[in-house]
């Protein structure tokens, strides 16, 4: 008598090949979790630091939210643009309370621009050439990870706070590793 085991191979390539043998770090479905936020963020800010490190780039300053709003010319020409088109209708109100919100959150754009300015301007005068100032944006739920401020002035001084009132002069020692990649 021959027993037929097709039915049973088919059932252990479906087990083998299922998302619990995935290993976790090549399971995209498990990656993309909620609780895997604060995963996903380090990983995140640990690929750039190390093409950073290989650059000699020690220290990095990221202006995050800024890249995603507009200059301040920009907002109030949409401004313009949407009172010339405003009929008093939902639509338009609607188009222009966004051209409004546009025209408050410029301000942040010039907040950030000139935070950045100042920034590579210190390093310049130091002679210091192994920075890196940027932008990028956040999920809303991460904020509580970030220190958040309203002008340029309150960035620098989160910063020599957080330096003992000036910038290191090597690579600085954050949780036990340093920006060269030493424990």
């Amino acid at each position: 008598m021959t027993i037929d085991r097709t039915r049973d191979k088919v059932g252990t390539d479906h087990i083998l090949h299922g998302p619990a043998y995935r290993l976790a770090h090549e399971d995209p479905d498990f990656l993309v979790e909620d609780d895997l936020r604060p995963a996903r963020l380090q990983l995140a800010l640990i690929k750039p630091e190390r093409t950073l490190r290989n650059h000699a780039i020690h220290s990095m300053v990221v202006v995050f939210g800024s890249a995603s709003i507009i200059p301040p010319e920009v907002a109030e020409t949409q401004l313009n643009i949407a009172w010339a088109r405003h009929r008093g209708g939902p639509t338009s109100e609607h188009q222009l309370l966004e051209a409004e919100r546009w025209v408050h959150w410029a301000r942040y754009y010039v907040e950030a621009r000139r935070f950045s300015e100042f920034v590579s301007r210190q390093f310049q005068r130091e002679g210091r050439r192994d920075f890196l100032v940027t932008e990028g944006m956040i999920a809303s739920q991460d904020r509580d990870l970030f220190r958040f401020v309203e002008t340029a002035d309150q960035a620098v001084s989160i910063l020599k706070n957080f330096y003992g009132g000036q910038p290191p002069d090597e690579p600085v020692h954050v949780r036990g590793h340093d920006m060269k990649g030493a424990k």
